[in-house]
Order: C-alpha cells, then structure tokens, then sequence
C-alpha cells in the first residue's frame, strides 16, 4: 500500500477514472477505429496512468501501462491497425491494472500474475514488423522507461522542505513578488485566451514565470521552481512559433498556477498546501512532451538519448548567472535602490520611505477611534452637565443677591435708630461683601475653564476626526483586489456549462475598507454563479431571441454620497417569474392567495427566501438552494442593502449598497420602557407621529397608511417580549418605519432621543445569536445600550404577515438522519460512507441500484445517494424505480457521478433525482450542503 495517505487519495481517484475512460473509449474505437480523438484520449490516459505511477512507486502498472502506450502510439503514427485480439490484450491489460490500483490503495493483494501480463502485452507489441521498439524483458521494462521517458521522478527535497521560509524580510519579500506575479500572469493568460497573437501579453506571461522561478529559487522552494520551469518551457516553444495555443494547453497553465499558489502561501505562513506536486509535474510535463519533438538535434549533432534537462530541474540546476541576478534585484528592492553606489561615493542620509504594518494593528486601531469617538460624545455630554454647574452657580449667586438686598433693608431701618448699625449687622455686611468677592473669582475662573475646554475639546474633535480618517484610509483597498479574481472564476464556468461569456469590470479603482473587501467576495461570487447559470443562455438560444451569440456579465462599482455601490447586471433571459411562484409554492414559501396579491416587486424578492431555489435540479454551480440566501445575509451582515431588477428577456441586476466603514455605527437611540435601544439609521426610512385613530387592521394585522400604502406596524414592546410590565399607548405615538430587503414595517416606541454614532460590541459566545439584537453599545452617558436587528424586527413581524411568510427554522431533529448509499465501486463507496457517516448521517451501503431498492424496503430512509453507471440496476433507474412509488415518492434522491455532460443531467432530472454531483469536480462541502437542504 502506498505510505502517504494523501498521495495514496489522490492515486485513487486519478486511476480509477481514467482506467473507467480508457474502457469507454476502447469500446468506441471497437465501433469506431478510425475515430482519431477518441484515439488521442485514450493514449493520452494510458500515458497519465503511467506518469502517475511512476510517482507512486508503482513498478508493475508503469509496466503494463507502458507497453499499452507503446501499442497505441504505433496505431496512432499508423504503423498497425487495431484488431480484435489488440483490443482483447489491452482490455487485459486494464483488467490486470484495477486490482494492482486497489492492492497499491487499501493493501489487498491484487492475485495478478504481471509477468504472464507482460508477456502477453510484448507479443501484441512484437508482431508488429515496422515498430523500431526494443523489446526488454519484464524484469528490465522499468529501467528503459525512465532512460526513455522524460519523467519526473519524486524527490525527498520536495516533502523535507521547511514550510516556511525561515528569513522573515526574504518571506516578505517573496510573499509581495510572488502574489502580484501570479495575478498578473493569470490576467495575461486571460488575455491570450482571446487574443493569442497579442504578442506582448505572451512577453508578460513568459516573464513572470521566469521571475516566479528565479524568486522560488533565491528562498529554496523547489517544487515552485520545478512547476514554474515547465510552464516557461512551454511558454518559450510558443514564443519561438512552434506550437499554438491550444484550450487544453491553457487549461494545463492554469492548473499549474492553482498549485503555485498553496506552495505560495505554504512558504510564507507555513500553513500545509496539500499539493501533490510530482502530480501536477507529471500532468505539466505531457502538456510539455508534446512540443519535444520539435528540437530535432541537427545533422552535426548527435542525439544524445538522455533525459531532458526539465525532468531534473531543481534549484541547484540553475545557473550562477540566474541566482546572481535574482539576488541582485532582490538587494535592490530591499534598499529601494535604482543602481549600485559607488565605493566611494559619500553616505547618502539614510531615510525608510515605507513600513510594514500588520492588518490586526490597524483593526485594533480602528477599534480604538471609534471608542475615541465615543470618547468625545462622553466629553460632549460632561459640558451640558458643566452648563448645569454654571446655571446652579447663577442661581445661587441670584439668591444670595437677594439675601444682600434684604440685609441691606434692615441695615438701613437699623440706621435710623440712635443706636446706629449693631455689631452683628456689621459682620454680616462683611460676609456678604467676602461673598460676593468669591462669587466674581469663581465666575471668572469657570468662565475661562469653559473656554479652554471648548478650545481643547475642539481641538480634540479635530485630531481624532483626522486620525480616524488617516488610518481608514490606511485600510482602503481598491476592489479590484477581488474583481481581478472573477475573471477567471467566469472563464472556468462558461468551459464547464457550454456557454460564451464576457465579463466587463468596472469602477476596480473604487476603494472600501479591507474587511468588506473581504467579505463580499463570497456574495459577488454566488451572484455570478447564479447568473451563468439561471440567467445567461447558450449561444443557439440567444440567436434566436436576436442577441448576440456571447452573453455579457457586467460588474460595476462607483460610490454614491453615502455608500459604496457594486452591481452585477447580466443581459441574460431574467427571472422566470412562473417558477419563482411555482416554487414559492411548492416550498410553502407563502399561500397561493398571499402570491397573488404580490406585485413584481415582491415576487421576485421570493429568491431571498432560504432554502429557495428553482432550478430542477442541483448542480454543483448553483441550484443548491442557498445561493442567494447567503448573499443577503451577508449584505445585511455588512450593515449593507441589496436590490434586485430584472426584465423578463434583457436580464437581471443585483445592486448591493455597503457602508464606507464598520467601525462605527450611526444609530438613532430609542427608549421602550424606560431602557434605551439602538436602531442603525441605514435601515431607517423615516420617522412618523401616528394618531391612535389612524391604526386599522388587515387581516387582523395592525396597519396604517404610509404613502398611500398599507403598512404593518408593531409595539417594539412586544417584539422584544418584555415582560412584567405594561406598554405605553398614547394618542400619539413615535413610529420609525424600517426596511430591509424590499420589506418595510413600522414600530412603535414610547420617545426618540436623537442620533449618535457608536462602537458596535460583538455578542459573546454564550450569546452569540438572539433574536432582535445584534449586540451592544456604550453610549456617550456610559450607560450600555442594546442594539436592535432591523432584518430580524422585520422578520418577526413578518410571521403573521401573509405577504412574505418568513418563518424561523423549527427544531432540529436530534434523530441520526438515515441515507442509502448505492455505488458499486468499492473504493468510492468506502470514501463517501466515510465522508457521510463523520457528518453525522446512519448510512446504510448498497453494492448496486438492485441491492439499494430491495434495502429501501427494508429501512425506513431519509435520502438516497446513488452513483449512475452500476451494474444490474443504474441510478438512473433506481430513481425512476424510487419515484414511481408512492412510499418513496418524495424522498431526496443524489446522483454522484462522473458523467458531467448536459445531457447527462437532463436524464438524471428525467428520472427524478433532486441533485447531480458529478465526480470530477467532488467536493465533500457541497455533498453535505446539499444534503442539508434537501433533508
């Protein structure tokens, strides 16, 4: 068995689909044999098995692979033609290959007699007279192989590295280097998929994979070194003119540039990338072999039967000249020198122009003026106290004047007595002289204590405002840092669905804060997923509807007075508004007599709905039931909006609207029963003062009339399910009417205290989600005031509104859902019972579609998971079987698959399944997902 486990995993699953189109494809040419592309696939499989292993250590199926390889490269150069028992030995041949796979993945003997197979597979090869093959023994096959093959074989080097790069200014240094050229790269190859004559973004390409290599060489990563090398061998035959470009050639770049990155980000934080690379050596290296034939040695130079020299490139193998030069423009950069000073040239006045700050620094930083900010308001708040000091002072001082007069009364009628002022009278006359002295100093010390502190808080406000704008601007990046991502991402899903599509990127130089970069990756992403998908056509359909054949995705970005706008705007065929109400209804999203009161607008806004989708079946690129669910969650999670325009026939636009910061949050401060509240002024329309009388109810909803509209109000009392008092109803009563997602309601608070910006604290873990709140506030009194949820507020209210019936999730199930598993291969079967069972599912495995529906009798199940192609019974008619039972009618049915074409899937959709997850491109994640939304 093979040692590593990973490698072993991957082995697996290379093998066995290949060998499965190897099989395929040999019975095509059985009908077919001069069907040339089939040929070419099926050589070209024969030779990755070989390839792979070679890396594996495998000895016995390089043997037989190779000698298979060697049959079909003779039919190919049409040397002999295929024959019955050609095709008889070569299907033994494949035979003797599944179990050694098998004995090289789980350890179990494989019981294959290779040297009768060898022998066997030789005759096939030998009895053709015009072959120029030498025929070795079985026992020396290996040896000639690698003396013959350009092979890359495994090396210690490439798993004993250090996985981080040890000198953090070197670390740093290629982390920069290497991240800006592999965008760029991808960017040129981008280009040179439409433009392949564009000569100066192959010039690009060509050498930024030179400098990748030159870079991984200067901090010892071999494995980029050796993958970069063969992208810029390739690179350089067709800058030289002696080969094109081809999809598949470009396909191979890219997947190379896939495994550079993890290697990337394994050298600078030592996190493991898990790449196989002698894998990827051995995919790059055939797209590599097909341009060898081209350096024919010439009449004065012999041909040396050796290795070429990329099979054993490493860092060592490049010459001094090359490191001399990486190390040089290294030294450059490190100095930010343009040429090297002279010996003798006098010092210059050393000066560091730029410093590196970590991003948690910043994010505390920005913690910290937002609580300045907050700061501020406590000291704006201590001079209206300090008003009051003064008015008590006045008042005081207008009393104590009084006093005087009085005093003053009864000196005088005092006077007129012979006796003349008494002792006392005197005194007190000095008292109120004393007194009035300490009044006028301590006026005037307050007055100019006033002043000063009106100086050194305006002062204040000025340095924290510049301050929390310097260092915001320290966090803005241009978005471009995530838009330069999707064009591959829509290159890549226009190959996989069949469809040709452009996408226009705009407004990239906008900049926002790092985070909601960020974070609004992942909704741009499902938006453009969904509209390559549901929304563009293929190119026969949209000639018929008279558009051009190549369907456009635009994505925009500008900033508004207040925002910062992003738009993805598609000229697909829009939504289907009869599925979004077919499904609506289906899902019990709402009732049919609640559908048809809603206007467009609030039909469409249906698709926000979770769990909501109207695709017939699920894909691995959308129709997953969670898309666009998602995307709202984290629009709103960004304290951000978003809006949705389509027309049936021209397309669809998704508008998301995102704050400038998420630092602070402008809140206008509400009191309910006494307690403060916080409500984010984002999701504020207006403010309303509402008469008692002007409350009607409909369908025993309260509601008003809010610009010659219905709208449903509520007692923020209520909705915060406070209990042990009573809430206040007046004549009139304060309403702020809210929205968020299309959806409007009002509330009802007892008063509104103003507007004021505040630092929004995270809920802790035991509290990590309550309904209504989204956490807490210190206001400018220091009292702590909770933060109120507009989207939860609305949805609450929402549960007895029969417009958009959004309801809570119901407990879960603490019972093990049960699955089917059907799948007759041993290998997938074990891996995917495995993958369930650690989800937490009770699987119960069927060996084919026969065995899965007698088990289906016999337990009661929660969902089927079923591979296609088995024997005895297919999957597909194991779902037709399952749906044409009224006991199993509705039951989940998966289909994991590697048959990935349209036609495919149409079939499965026929047969009823509710997911189609094809193999080639499997990931546990969306098995699970899909799983735990078909449940």
């Amino acid at each position: 068995m093979i040692e590593d486990e990973e490698l072993r995993e991957l082995f697996k699953l290379e093998s066995e689909d290949h060998i499965q189109e190897m099989t395929e494809g040999l019975l095509s040419l059985e009908k077919e044999p001069n069907d040339s592309a089939t040929l070419d696939n099926v050589y070209r499989k024969a030779h990755i098995i070989k390839g792979s292993a070679v890396m594996v250590g495998e000895e016995d199926i390089v043997k037989i692979a190779h000698l298979i390889e060697d049959y079909l490269s003779l039919v190919k150069d049409g040397k002999v033609k295929f024959t019955s028992k050609k095709f008889d030995l070569i299907y033994e041949g494949l035979d003797a290959i599944r179990p050694l796979v098998k004995e090289a993945i789980y350890g179990t003997p494989a019981n294959v007699d290779v040297a009768a197979v060898l022998s066997r597979l030789q005759f096939g090869v030998e009895d053709s007279p015009d072959s120029e093959l030498v025929v070795e023994s079985s026992l020396e096959i290996t040896e000639t192989i690698i003396q013959k093959e350009v092979v890359i074989e495994p090396e210690v080097s490439l798993n004993d590295e250090s996985r981080m790069i040890e000198d953090e200014e070197l670390r740093e240094l290629f982390k920069l280097e290497s991240e800006d050229h592999i965008q760029e790269m991808t960017e040129g190859l981008l280009t040179l998929e439409k433009q392949p004559e564009d000569t100066e973004a192959l010039d690009l390409v060509y050498r930024k994979a030179h400098i990748i290599k030159g870079s991984a060489v200067m901090v010892g990563r071999d494995g980029i070194v050796k993958i970069a090398h063969l992208i810029e061998e390739y690179l350089s035959v067709v800058k030289d003119g002696k080969v094109k470009f081809t999809s598949k050639k470009f396909d191979l770049i890219y997947e190379g540039l896939d495994a550079i990155r993890p290697l990337v980000k394994e050298a600078i934080y030592g996190t493991p990338s898990n790449i196989d690379v002698p894998a990827v050596l051995s995919r790059l290296q055939f797209g590599v072999e097909d341009s060898s034939e081209l350096e024919a040695p010439t009449e004065s130079e012999p041909e040396i039967n050796e290795p070429k020299p990329s099979a054993e490139i490493t860092a060592e193998a490049v010459n001094e000249k090359q490191i001399s030069r990486a190390l040089d423009a290294a030294n450059k950069i490190l100095h930010k020198e343009e040429d090297p000073t002279p010996v003798n040239a006098p010092l210059a006045k050393y000066t560091i122009d730029t410093v590196r700050v970590d991003t948690k620094t910043l994010d505390d930083l920005i913690t910290h003026t937002g609580e300045l900010a907050v700061t501020k308001l406590r000291i704006d708040k201590r001079f209206e106290e300090f008003d009051d000091m003064l008015f008590l002072l006045d008042e005081w001082k207008r009393k104590s004047s009084h006093r005087k007069r009085i005093f003053e009364d009864l000196e005088k009628n005092s006077g007129k007595s012979n006796d003349g002022p008494s002792h006392e009278l005197e005194e007190m006359e000095k008292v109120w002289e004393e007194e009035g002295e300490l009044f006028v100093k301590i006026s005037s010390f307050l007055d100019d204590f006033k002043n000063f502190s009106y100086e050194d808080n305006a002062r204040l406000e000025f340095i924290s405002k510049n301050l929390d704008a310097g260092i915001r601007k320290i966090r803005l990046v241009q978005l471009s840092t995530i838009f330069n991502l999707f064009p591959r991402t829509v290159r890549d899903l226009a190959k996989q669905t069949g469809k040709e599509i452009e996408l226009i990127i705009e407004g990239g130089e906008t900049t926002a804060d790092k985070r909601i970069v960020e974070e609004i990756k992942d909704p741009l992403i499902h938006i453009i997923r969904n509209s390559i998908d549901h929304g563009l056509e293929k190119s026969d359909e949209r000639l018929k509807s008279g558009k051009s054949p190549s369907g456009t995705i635009r994505l925009r970005a500008y900033q508004s007075a207040t925002s910062i706008m992003i738009e993805v705007t598609d000229d697909g065929r829009g939504l289907n508004m009869e599925s979004i109400k077919k499904t609506a209804l289906k899902r019990n999203v709402c009732a049919p007599e609640a559908l048809e009161k809603m206007d467009t607008k609030q039909i469409q806004e249906l698709i926000f709905t979770p769990a909501f989708s109207t695709s017939n079946i699920v894909t691995e690129i959308s129709g997953r039931g969670v898309g666009m669910d998602i995307v709202k969650n984290k629009v709103e999670n960004l304290k951000g909006k978003i809006k949705l325009d389509s027309k049936p026939g021209l397309g669809c636009t998704f508008q998301l609207s995102l704050p400038f910061t998420l630092a602070t949050i402008k809140s206008l401060i509400v009191v309910v029963d006494g307690v403060n509240y916080a409500m984010p002024t984002d999701h504020i329309e207006t403010m309303l003062t509402v008469k008692k009388e002007d409350i009607f109810p409909i369908e025993g909803k309260e509601t008003i009339n809010y610009n010659d509209n219905p709208l449903s109000v509520a007692y923020l009392f209520d909705l915060l399910e406070l209990k042990g008092k009573s809430k206040k109803e007046h004549h009139e009563m304060p309403c702020i009417v809210i929205s968020t997602g299309g959806n409007a309601v009002g509330l009802f608070v007892d008063s509104l205290l103003g507007d004021q910006e505040i630092v929004l604290k995270p809920q802790c873990k035991i509290l990590k989600r309550v309904r209504n709140i989204s956490g807490a506030a210190i206001l400018g009194t220091g009292d702590v005031c909770k933060v109120l949820n507009p989207s939860d507020l609305i949805k609450s209210v929402g549960k007895k509104d029969s417009h958009v019936n959004v309801q809570f999730k119901p407990q879960v199930d603490t019972r093990k859902k049960r699955l089917l598993l059907a799948e007759d291969s041993l290998t997938v079967r074990a891996q995917e019972k495995k993958i369930l069972e650690k989800a937490g599912y009770e699987v119960i495995a069927a060996v084919d579609g026969l065995d899965a529906f007698n088990k289906l009798k016999m337990h009661k199940f929660d969902g089927v998971v079923s591979d296609v192609e088995m024997p005895n019974m297919t999957g597909l008619a194991l779902a037709e079987n399952i749906r044409k039972s009224k006991e199993y009618a509705d039951i989940p049915i998966v289909l994991v698959t590697s048959l990935a074409k349209d036609e495919d899937k149409a079939r499965g959709v026929k047969a009823g399944a509710n997911a189609y997850i094809t193999k080639g491109s499997f990931d546990q994640r969306v098995l699970l997902e899909v799983l735990d939304n078909l449940i």
